[in-house]
């Protein structure tokens, strides 16, 4: 909650707390921005350090909003085409619609078989932070620590941080890690790997 707290003092006292009952029995909390120009103009400018998926997603709900907005969008086929193209283009990857993008089309009397051209995607490639990462490995990450005492050292011994986060192997992933390579690279040797079955990559360190 205190997170929470400073976050919603970060961003200039906008949004609301919320309290859900999970169907596990467990009480959450959740921090809600509802206002569309607290959202274009405070929350995403926060949100600079995302990559791959999310920074799409951000990108897109600009687009997203000023299409909503229009007053014609009911006399102009193409924008509203556009606009239920670009809904469906949020977490592609997420859980599975009630209503497929061909269903919604149908439903709307929309082109079934015509795809708009979408806003194309420039991936961030601003150097993380520090925080970010540790924020992003204290998420998906794991953190240990290992002594070495060799005997040649004896009786000196030497304590080793390790850490390591697997993500699922794609173009966005590999990216990210590369940067997070460079960023960590003046402080820990790091390096990105393949796990063991070869469906994610691993940056590690010590």
């Amino acid at each position: 909650m205190i997170l929470l707290l400073q976050l919603q003092n970060a961003l200039g006292g906008i949004g609301q707390f919320k309290l859900e009952l999970a169907s596990t029995g467990s009480v959450h909390i959740k921090f809600l921005i509802t206002k569309a120009s607290d959202i274009l103009h405070v929350a995403i400018p926060y949100l600079d350090q995302l990559y791959g998926q999310k920074a799409w997603d951000l990108t897109i709900f600009k687009r997203i909003h000023n299409l909503y907005n229009l007053a014609n969008l009911r006399e102009n086929p193409q924008k509203a085409l556009e606009l239920v193209h670009l809904i469906y283009s949020l977490s592609p990857e997420g859980n599975q619609r009630s209503v497929t993008l061909q269903q919604k089309l149908a439903f709307l009397g929309l082109p079934l078989n015509e795809a708009p051209v979408l806003p194309s995607f420039v991936e961030n490639s601003n150097l993380p932070s520090v925080p970010f990462i540790l924020g992003f490995w204290l998420g998906d990450g794991t953190l240990g620590v290992i002594l070495d005492d060799p005997k040649a050292r004896y009786p000196m011994f030497y304590v080793k941080l390790h850490f390591s986060l697997c993500q699922q192997t794609s173009g966005y992933t590999l990216h990210m890690f590369t940067l997070f390579s460079h960023t960590l690279s003046n402080y820990f040797e790091v390096s990105i790997c393949s796990n063991s079955s070869g469906i994610g990559k691993c940056p590690k360190g010590r």
